[in-house]
């Protein structure tokens, strides 16, 4: 999710040209029912204004009065911790038996964090690893399959896309879905070789191909991270995509359109030679039913069905290391 990382960080910069320090605050670790994932953040500056959030609102405000009252360390870099126990669950209105481990950081000056933005912006992941012990920042290029984590010392926080969104077909709905995707943490991908195609609306936060869609789906890597939308309605476009697509180990592959039409469109995949198994990892209808009718209730729908998916990916992995470390 990086739209909301920007603004935070657009925040910091613009807070130290007027303050000496602001804290920035981040879930290094969660156990229980956290109300707020591993590497959500927040800012805080001296007179208490902050932006972001990493409890969904339960410590936001003992934070604040923390920073203030000077009852946070002053070494650059520390931890703290929420709801231990019992007791401190209710306090700050964790759920039952929900803990936080934050790490807090005395920021100075924004060029330690420039690199960030300048990542972002380009449109690539960087890691941010940071010393509990020494304070000491470094940066590398992040690969795909990097996640934010905490291995003491080291904090390793993962910024910018990392989420591969090809949508089949330039038109209303790509666009109402891309319009959403970005601030969600989508590098998109709109395909259309159509000489009709509407593009007037492709800005520089999406890349666009004319290729066959087919070809362009082949290109997507790696597959476990990518996303293939076909929206178009005619099957010379959807179905060649479709064809590649479901021939790959993609995250997701959906297809809008009716339940009859889902039908016909297994049909003619099974013509192409696809395998059973293949065609049903087909998506279809695609997104949530909400009785959604124009463009953006659609993207609505479905980006958040995309967003459950993605959310269960994320969890099952975070208990599979929470395991890994008890063992």
């Amino acid at each position: 999710m990086y739209s909301a990382d920007q603004t935070i960080l657009d925040s910091v910069k613009t807070w130290l040209a007027h303050d000496t320090e602001v804290l920035l605050v981040t879930v290094a670790r969660t156990w229980g029912s956290s109300p707020r994932p591993v590497g959500a953040m927040m800012a805080i500056r001296e007179n208490g204004e902050a932006t972001g959030s990493v409890s969904g609102g339960c410590i936001e405000e003992d934070l604040i009065h923390k920073y203030r009252a000077k009852e946070i360390p002053s070494r650059p870099v520390s931890t703290l911790s929420y709801g231990v126990g019992q007791l401190d669950a209710q306090k700050f209105g964790l759920p039952c038996g929900g803990t936080l481990e934050l790490v807090l950081e005395r920021v100075q000056s924004f060029e330690i964090l420039q690199a960030i933005i300048d990542a972002v912006n380009n449109d690539t992941c960087i890691c941010r690893t940071t010393n509990i012990k020494t304070g000491l920042s470094s940066y590398a290029e992040a690969d795909w399959y990097s996640s934010t984590c905490f291995d003491e010392p080291n904090l390793h926080r993962v910024f910018g896309p990392q989420w591969n969104l090809l949508l089949i077909g330039a038109n209303d709905l790509a666009k109402n879905i891309a319009m959403l995707a970005h601030p969600l943490g989508y590098r998109t991908i709109v395909c259309d070789p159509r000489e009709i195609a509407d593009i007037s609306w492709i800005n520089d936060k999406i890349s666009f191909r004319n290729n066959m869609p087919d070809d362009v789906v082949a290109t997507l890597t790696p597959c476990e991270r990518s996303i293939v939308l076909a929206l178009t309605h005619d099957p010379k476009m959807d179905d060649m995509a479709l064809m590649q697509a479901l021939q790959m180990n993609l995250f997701y592959v959906g297809a809008i359109g009716s339940v009859k039409t889902q039908t016909a469109r297994k049909k003619r995949l099974q013509q192409l030679d696809l395998t059973d198994e293949q065609i049903a990892k087909l998506h279809g209808p695609i997104g949530f039913p909400i009785g959604s009718k124009q463009p953006l209730e659609i993207a609505i729908s479905v980006l958040a069905q995309l967003t459950q998916l993605r959310n269960r990916r994320s969890q099952s992995l975070s208990r599979q290391s929470n395991y890994s470390r008890l063992a």
